[in-house]
């Protein structure tokens, strides 16, 4: 059983409570008007460290309380299975009367959790954010995210029809257009990874080795997600992968003539101009990593000045107030200028850490799992979607 007196207990709840008084110390500074921008960056920054550092020790603290415990436990079923003459039942029972692991700890401290692994809502949602942070294809202004259940993304599509909307007058019928709608389906995709490590390697860790799995894992999804989001080969090769918004179904190419390497503000305007003919609102651009840098460092040919700002300061990144994306899983010659409100994709489960310390219990080894599960992607109009190609000399 737990000791109340358990002394890496109490130090672990100490740390708990200073790590708490120090998100009250965190919230103050970000509603301090009186603070200048370089002075709350300042303390901002300190005060998560403090945060950072305390979570960790709370971490050593109960993990040498679980150890404690697992230790007098063993001692006691050795014991008895001694005294019995080794008629002691199943030979893994002993294990039935453990605390939990760290993970199941930290979750009994917050209730509020979510998902099959226990994880506080709140980091839950950090998991997301840090993921859409990430990807250059998920953080697109506008892009639409739908969550379903089942096996598949049922997107209905039309195949045509001839009419057009017009003026009724009262009383008048209203005209039939023949439409036909038929459903495209896309499988869920699941992009998952594990790593693992043992406890010394985490215990002499001078950083903290829970943070620096979950952002190395979700970078690695970020980036599993958007080459196949840009240039899946879909339903066409295997209908479980994702069918890329270059793929023809879903973007109209637009190929630069021989001699032009660099897509410039004057391919995206003609580009933009379509859209906007269609009824739609460009939202995002992504540039490929060799396009990217001539995009937001493009001069005006009368003065030279740069049009996305000045070279000494952050500049737009945007044409027009949309945002010019580095997107590195993208084609080379490419820039996509879109209307990201056409651009859907399934969501079957969100983003999700889990860790275990059961797994490779006997060689005392923690295994982290992320998992993350979508199918798509699928543009409801083509004409939104304007994928340019650089010539390649």
């Amino acid at each position: 059983m737990l000791k109340t007196d358990d002394p890496n207990l109490a130090a672990a709840n100490a740390a708990l409570e200073k790590r708490a008084a120090l998100f009250e110390q965190l919230k103050a500074v970000h509603e301090d008007s009186a603070l200048t921008v370089e002075v709350k960056a300042e303390r901002t920054q300190r005060i998560n460290a403090e945060i950072a550092s305390l979570g960790a020790e709370a971490d050593r603290h109960i993990r040498a309380a679980e150890i404690e415990v697992e230790s007098r436990e063993l001692i006691g079923r050795a014991a008895a299975l001694a005294a019995s003459g080794g008629q002691g039942g199943k030979r893994t029972e002993w294990r039935n009367g453990l605390l939990p692991t760290a993970g199941e700890w930290r979750a009994l401290l917050d209730t509020t959790t979510t998902g099959e692994a226990a994880v506080p809502t709140k980091v839950a949602a950090r998991y997301r954010e840090l993921l859409t942070a990430r990807s250059a294809f998920l953080r697109a202004p506008g892009l639409s995210i739908e969550p379903f259940t089942g096996g598949a993304f049922i997107v209905p599509q039309s195949n045509g029809g001839v009419g057009s909307a017009g003026v009724v007058k009262e009383g008048a019928t209203i005209p039939v257009t023949e439409i036909t709608l038929s459903p495209l389906e896309f499988r869920p995709v699941k992009y998952s990874e594990r790593v693992r490590a043992t406890f010394e390697f985490i215990q002499d860790s001078s950083v903290n080795v829970e943070n620096l799995v979950a952002s190395t894992l979700i970078k690695r999804i970020a980036a599993a997600v958007d080459s196949d989001a840009f240039q899946g080969a879909g339903a066409t090769a295997d209908p479980r992968e994702m069918l890329g918004i270059t793929n023809a179904a879903n973007s109209t190419a637009v190929n630069l003539a021989a001699g032009k390497k660099q897509v410039t503000h004057d391919h995206l305007i003609a580009e933009y101009a379509a859209i906007l003919a269609a009824g739609g609102e460009p939202t995002v651009i992504w540039a490929s990593m060799d396009q990217w840098p001539g995009l937001v460092a493009e001069r005006a040919a009368a003065d030279g000045h740069y049009l996305n700002g000045a070279a000494g300061t952050d500049p737009a990144r945007a044409a027009w107030g949309v945002p010019i994306l580095p997107a590195p899983n993208l084609g080379a010659r490419q820039v996509i200028l879109a209307d990201a409100r056409e651009i859907m994709v399934g969501l079957r489960q969100d983003v999700r850490l889990s860790r275990s310390d059961d797994v490779e219990f006997n060689e005392d080894i923690t295994n982290w799992k992320v998992g993350y599960r979508i199918a798509g992607v699928k543009s409801n109009d083509r004409s939104a979607v304007r994928l340019i190609v650089a010539a390649a000399s």
